[in-house]
């Protein structure tokens, strides 16, 4: 008991301090334009395999494939690391290399997917899809992380909205809404970015939580009313008899973290 109460009094003294965390986020994509935006007063480093995006221009950045080698010199002072790539066939080598090349203190948040799941009403303790090859290879890299000796969560988003994700735009040219019946699993990006900083403020590193927003309207109420309104267009609307996946939030929420209710029409308005 001791222990957890000197952590728990750590994490409020760095609060309280103002403490200036160190992260390195592996994979400056989309996500972590949101969590720069979020960690703004820390100093932040980051990998891009690409062309640097102009939003990462004030952090430390440089060019990294999954099949480089680690820098020798790379610091191992870093508070966090943070893991934001797509699943890839190189990923699982690179986080085997990784654990062995940075200081086991230094704790991992790891960015996986709620596509790790078979349908049904999932929590985090729901069965993984061991049948499709995505699934597979989630499940591959979140078996990995769980094994690691060093603190490490894993976080699931659902699928990322925003105003430059706008929802209202995913179906808009396809015409046609395949499993309209099914319900839809939505989290806006910047709560995902939140939730890492809440996360880490909370002392919660080491735990495993699903991100989606509250409600879950069909596919037919949500999207297909909400191109109407934003273009004034119908699609054709077409059902399954395929089990629905709804995903839980109970746990993120049991934190006192409250998503934006990002499946409610109002909220693009």
């Amino acid at each position: 008991m001791d222990v957890f109460i000197a952590i728990k009094q750590n994490s409020q003294l760095l609060e309280a301090s103002n403490y200036k965390m160190k992260i390195l986020i592996f994979g400056l994509g989309h996500l972590a334009e949101f969590i720069v935006d979020v960690f703004k007063d820390d100093e932040l480093w980051g990998t891009y395999r690409s062309e640097l995006r102009s939003k990462f221009s004030k952090i430390s950045s440089f060019h990294f494939d999954s099949k480089d080698e680690l820098p020798i010199e790379f610091d191992q002072d870093f508070d966090y690391i943070l893991w934001n790539f797509t699943p890839h066939d190189d990923y699982l080598s690179l986080l085997k290399r990784a654990d062995e090349f940075f200081d086991q203190k230094i704790p991992w948040i790891f960015i996986s997917s709620t596509g790790v799941f078979l349908p049904g009403e999932v929590n985090e303790l729901s069965r993984r899809d061991d049948q499709s090859a995505r699934g597979n290879r989630l499940k591959d890299l979140e078996e990995f992380v769980k094994k690691l000796k060093r603190k490490s969560s894993i976080l699931r988003p659902a699928g990322l909205v925003d105003e430059v994700r706008n929802p209202a735009r995913f179906f808009k040219s396809r015409k046609l809404i395949e499993k309209a019946n099914h319900p839809v699993n939505l989290v806006h990006t910047k709560d995902v970015a939140r939730f890492i900083k809440h996360l880490i403020e909370k002392d919660l590193v080491g735990e495993d939580f699903n991100l989606c927003c509250d409600n879950h309207p069909t596919k037919a109420e949500f999207y297909a009313k909400l191109i109407q309104e934003k273009f004034g267009e119908r699609v054709e609307l077409k059902s399954s008899t395929e089990e629905p996946k709804i995903v839980l939030n109970e746990k993120a929420r049991s934190t006192n973290f409250i998503f934006q209710n990002v499946c409610d029409l109002s909220f693009w308005a």
